[in-house]
């Protein structure tokens, strides 16, 4: 990170819905036991630039995107329990935040969980790792595969999405890939595996460092243990190898970085500060 006085002034890790999974599959141990797995949302705000989100969490559109074959597919797989009360719309009103001082998504990668509300923000200039893009080219069954309900995203998304490019990375000793945004004030890393183009975002809070690495694991304590899921959760991955070699990366930088905070964007271990349940 830069090395001068954070422009993040507040920061707060918002539930927008949830869906379950098998303990002995997710977390590789266990029996039949169904965990919650929430849909977090990140809101910071910048002393100069506003508010910023990471990932909307779930939305309203969800079900209607999910309505025919074969996107209903993803709703068999993940049922969704949601709450339009929960949603991140109704949680930004109640904080007293209009959905137009919403000045910039970074979206961490596309699947639904995590773009659910993206079209409820027409205003906001997006943020995505490049290879995102090329998933929108792909044919129904494809996009299904790779977690993609093409009604969640907005007509504009190519012309008002500010793209991570690999030519203009800035190399990084744990992540090979990362890129500076926001007056420098966020560091964007590549967090590949789980999902075509994820990326995380590490920041300064009050100064402790959050880093937020969406779904590189869904559970803190894999960072410390690099216990991996069970295999058949390999079937769902876009790439197994960097999965678990990215896994490795957050251990190591956890290991030399052991004041960071890292939160995965379903995982319930550990109640944060910042938390809205």
């Amino acid at each position: 990170m830069v090395e001068r006085e954070t422009m993040i002034t507040s920061f707060q890790w918002i539930n927008t819905g949830y869906t379950t999974g098998y303990e002995w599959l997710t977390k590789g141990s266990g029996g039949w036991k169904k965990l919650i797995f929430p849909a977090y949302a990140g809101l910071l705000k910048h002393d100069t630039l506003g508010y910023i989100l990471f990932d909307t969490g779930y939305g309203d559109s969800f079900k209607s995107a999910t309505k025919s074959f074969p996107y209903r597919l993803y709703r068999w797989v993940t049922p969704v329990f949601y709450d339009p009360a929960n949603g991140i719309v109704s949680r930004l009103k109640k904080l007293g935040i209009a959905v137009d001082q919403i000045r910039y998504i970074f979206l961490s990668h596309l699947h639904a969980d995590h773009i659910g509300s993206l079209k409820e923000f027409p205003d906001a200039q997006l943020i995505c790792h490049e290879d995102c893009k090329n998933l929108l080219k792909k044919n129904d069954i494809s996009l299904v595969q790779n977690g993609i309900l093409p009604d969640l995203i907005p007509e504009d998304f190519l012309s008002r999405t500010h793209f991570l490019s690999k030519e203009n990375a800035i190399a990084d000793k744990y992540f090979g890939n990362s890129w500076t945004l926001f007056e420098n004030d966020v560091k964007a890393v590549a967090l590949p595996g789980h999902a075509v183009g994820q990326t995380g975002i590490q920041f300064n809070l009050e100064g402790k460092e959050i880093f937020l690495v969406a779904d590189a694991t869904w559970f803190t304590s894999v960072i410390e243990t690099k216990k991996m899921p069970h295999k058949m959760v390999s079937l769902i991955e876009d790439d197994w190898v960097n999965y678990q070699k990215t896994v490795s990366k957050l251990h190591d930088y956890g290991m030399a970085n052991p004041e960071t905070i890292m939160i995965p964007s379903h995982c319930t271990e550990i109640k944060y500060p910042f938390t809205i349940d």
